[in-house]
């Protein structure tokens, strides 16, 4: 049983809502809830009453929260010693990290906490989602930046909340929306959605537009960005990204990138397997948690 997931137990306990406790802990709440039940499943006991209306604390629920809360607070006071002389925190993060949205979101985090922690090196790895999330289960990177708070981790990963970004549109430059700067559903009826066959991000970017309202003829999928650029041209087609990916579509000249007309936001987070034992973890999401505040 690990910690953090007591923390998020005393967390829901004092909210009285998952939904709630999962923002102020800047968690998923699908990976929250999954979380609390692994605790009960671990005792082998109900410890909450789940009601439309509020939750409650059964009696071994209460215990529970009593013990939960002490070890909490024990685990913060040895966090805060050791953050007492700084220069004394040393060690290695291994971080995975996608091709972009390194300067916006990752480099800032990492340079303020090495600030802070000069002593601790980090080695990073270029990876596609999945990649990250496999080295995370498999202990080979310590955290991962993910555009995704849940993929199919087996339940062994937790995701940290560190910000959201616009969702825009990559089109043909000729398209009529790129003279105005926004693009609308209407604007796309009919085109070829393209997109990358990477399942789990791709899944979530299509599902947000989806919501807002576009509905693609036809799904094109492929395997490069440099194909789906193409692609776009070619079949007078959109390609759905996050800002951050922005300037990669900014070399390719005959195609634009726009706005939404209402915008989108795409959750990003840092992964990071809930058993891994290295200690400077917690800080290190500490660190984000202060950050993004």
């Amino acid at each position: 049983m690990r910690v953090e997931h007591m923390r998020e137990f005393v967390a829901v306990a004092n909210a009285a809502s998952f939904t709630v406790a999962a923002e102020k802990m800047f968690v998923a709440q699908p990976v929250l809830s999954k979380h609390v039940h692994g605790i009960e499943e671990t005792l082998g006991a109900q410890l909450i009453n789940r009601s439309p209306k509020k939750l409650t604390l059964t009696p071994l629920g209460e215990k529970a929260y009593d013990a939960f809360e002490d070890i909490v607070e024990r685990y913060d006071d040895l966090l805060l010693q050791m953050r007492r002389d700084d220069n004394r925190v040393s060690g290695k993060m291994r971080m995975g990290i996608l091709s972009t949205g390194v300067g916006t979101y990752v480099m800032p985090l990492v340079t303020a906490f090495n600030r802070r922690f000069p002593n601790v090196s980090f080695t990073f790895m270029t990876e596609k989602p999945q990649h990250i999330v496999q080295s995370l289960m498999e202990n080979k990177l310590d955290v991962g930046f993910v555009a995704k708070g849940d993929f199919n981790d087996m339940g062994l990963l937790s995701y940290r909340l560190i910000g959201h970004d616009l969702l825009k549109v990559a089109l043909p430059a000729d398209h009529p929306a790129v003279a105005r700067g926004i693009v609308t559903p209407e604007d796309l009826a009919g085109n070829t959605l393209v997109c990358l066959k990477i399942k789990e991000t791709t899944n979530a970017l299509n599902n947000l537009l989806f919501a807002a309202g576009f509905k693609p003829r036809k799904i094109h999928r492929v395997d490069e960005l440099e194909v789906a650029a193409a692609n776009v041209t070619a079949k007078n087609g959109y390609f759905v990204l996050p800002d951050f990916m922005g300037d990669t579509f900014s070399t390719f000249g005959d195609i634009k990138v726009v706005d939404l007309a209402e915008p989108v936001l795409l959750p990003i987070y840092f992964a990071y397997k809930t058993a891994n034992e290295n200690p400077l973890i917690p800080l290190f999401l500490d660190s984000i948690e202060a950050a993004t505040e």
